[in-house]
């Protein structure tokens, strides 16, 4: 598929597709990936500190679960790897691990006005939070239902295991490995 927007009768590389991607394989909410910071990053994990609201205020997140660690999959680091050279290329330096087109913090509203044009050239019939949909349909059925939570940061609604029990040591680089073999079922797959 491809990774371009046609801006003028032009088709020029999509600015956002990291960013877009990235949603995918982690699924993280928009507001939390703008709020992504590179000192956020360590050791193959990303701590989620902060999220931007579509009035662009910053917040703790969504919810009492949205400050959490994920572990990323090897897709998921292969996309951020994308990113850093696409703004290395760009001679874009910022703190901001997807930032605007001038290196600042990236607005949400922007980013869906963004995932909208993209969307609309390429026949895609979802919204920038059905990428995290896409997310949580890939993986479910791999991830057991606590530690898909807790990658999502939902709240512990738990009706099957009544409450959340501490997170076991390792249990988030399970989780990493768990969407690879997920996502890798979907790649590899004949079409």
């Amino acid at each position: 598929h491809t990774d371009t927007v046609t801006i003028y009768k032009r088709a020029v590389p999509a600015f956002f597709i990291h960013a877009w991607r990235f949603i995918v394989l982690t699924g993280l909410r928009r507001g939390e990936l703008c709020g992504l910071r590179n000192e956020d990053i360590a050791n193959g994990t990303i701590h989620i500190r902060r999220s931007f609201n579509a009035q662009d205020e910053q917040t703790a997140g969504k919810n009492d679960n949205a400050r959490r660690f994920v572990a990323l999959s090897a897709s998921a680091l292969t996309v951020l790897a994308a990113q850093r050279a696409m703004l290395k290329e760009r001679e874009i330096i910022s703190p901001w691990v997807f930032p605007d087109e001038n290196g600042e913090r990236l607005n949400s509203n922007h980013l869906y006005s963004m995932w909208a044009t993209f969307r609309d050239q390429h026949g895609f019939g979802c919204s920038l939070h059905e990428l995290r949909h896409t997310f949580i349909s890939v993986v479910k059925n791999d991830m057991p239902m606590a530690l898909l939570k807790a990658t999502v940061g939902h709240s512990a609604d738990m009706d099957t295991l009544g409450t959340y029990g501490h997170e076991i040591s390792g249990d988030m680089q399970q989780a990493a490995k768990i969407v690879d073999i997920a996502f890798q079922r979907i790649i590899e797959e004949p079409k």
